[in-house]
């Protein structure tokens, strides 16, 4: 269900507001990611602009500290 709804792609989705509005992405893909038997960790995705580069500790509030 989470997957479904952070990789939707359409009008008032999180891809369309960070890639139309804040023009940081280029790509999202979200879902889960088999490691091995047993166990899969969910994964996000995100292909960055030039933009998001420059501003991917605001988006992920990073703290050098």
């Amino acid at each position: 269900m989470i997957a479904h709804i952070l990789g939707y792609e359409g009008a008032g989705s999180l891809l369309s507001y960070l890639k139309s509005t804040k023009h940081w992405v280029d790509a999202l893909s979200v879902g889960p990611t088999h490691i091995n038997a047993g166990t899969e960790l969910f994964k996000i995705s995100m292909s960055l602009t030039k933009e998001g580069l420059r501003t991917s500790k605001i988006m992920f509030h990073t703290n050098a500290s």
